[in-house]
């Protein structure tokens, strides 16, 4: 049978379209040329910061960011992406696997910390009005945590930065003062912010270790449909 569809019955261009990119020479990112701007002047952060948001960051937009990812950055082996990873490094995977594994479950995770945060955006339009509780630091690390980067920061820091947030809440509210208003932007953002945690936890296992892990943490069974 012959299948046609939109794809099929299309007429196309034969170029692709670049939109942040221009290949030059030289090369540039939203205008930006590599070698004689973003390399000579820029950090890593910052042109991850370019990427996004389509312009390079102030010095002070520049800290703000990196007080997000720095928040958003702890991982550990009992969060799920963490989990996946070592786990496919115990079974033998490859590191595109262990990857692969861990990398799904850290582009989920992110997304559904972006969901969970998605009313900071209306609390950020009003600071002045009651934050939800949901919001609130819960635990002395976490007031710790936050202390920590209002003593290191607190010159650069928002008027809305204040102890009573929780890391994450305050890592979001700083995005999206900085413009990261777009849930793909977001989403990306914290991924790439735990990422390496992730890796961290996988890099040192070995498949001999793995009669020394509990591989059913959490418990689970197969089971097939009929």
């Amino acid at each position: 049978m012959n299948y046609r569809g939109p794809i099929e019955d299309g007429t196309w261009t034969s170029q692709l379209e670049a939109v942040a990119f221009d290949l030059g020479p030289p090369l540039r990112l939203h205008g930006y040329a590599f070698a004689s701007d973003l390399l000579r002047h820029y950090s890593f952060t910052e042109v991850v910061f370019t990427s996004l948001i389509g312009e390079a960051p102030t010095q002070a937009q520049a800290k703000l960011f990196e007080v997000a990812l720095i928040l958003l950055s702890p991982l550990t082996v009992a969060e799920a992406p963490s989990h996946a990873a070592v786990l496919a490094k115990l079974c033998g995977s490859e590191d595109a696997g262990v990857l692969a594994a861990g990398g799904v479950v850290l582009f989920d995770r992110a997304r559904v910390l972006v969901e969970e945060h998605a009313e900071l955006t209306h609390w950020l339009d009003d600071p002045t009005g009651a934050l939800p509780e949901r919001f609130l630091a819960k635990t002395p690390y976490e007031r710790e945590l936050v202390g920590e980067a209002l003593r290191r920061f607190g010159e650069t820091l928002p008027p809305f930065a204040t102890e009573k947030l929780a890391p994450n809440a305050l890592a979001f509210a700083l995005l999206l003062s900085l413009g990261f208003r777009k849930s793909l932007a977001l989403t990306s953002v914290v991924a790439i912010a735990s990422m390496a945690s992730m890796v961290s936890e996988a890099l040192p296992r070995t498949a001999e270790q793995r009669d020394r892990y509990p591989l059913d943490v959490p418990p689970f069974r197969y089971e097939e449909d009929e």
